[in-house]
């Protein structure tokens, strides 16, 4: 992942302020995912098929949601457990 950069500023109190690429959004929702799923991304024949945030108008107002898909391949796993 490209690397954030994060501004400081401190007075009486410290604040952190980053802006986002949208490849690092992506990143970070799956990694979210795949840390709830118990999925290492850096593992062989893992990888995300699609990460994005939709946002849509509902009864209660803007609503923003992320959605992500991860495979795991298992042939490749298969294959390197055989090696």
């Amino acid at each position: 992942m490209s690397k954030i950069d994060v501004t400081r500023s401190v007075v009486d109190e410290e604040r952190y302020f980053a802006v986002l690429d949208e490849k690092q959004l992506e990143r970070l929702i799956a990694q979210a995912v795949a840390t709830a799923a118990g999925v290492d991304l850096d593992q062989p024949g893992v990888y995300v098929k699609r990460a994005y945030v939709t946002s849509r108008d509902s009864s209660t107002g803007p609503r923003k949601e992320a959605h992500c898909e991860i495979v795991v391949d298992r042939r490749k796993h298969a294959g390197e457990e055989a090696s």
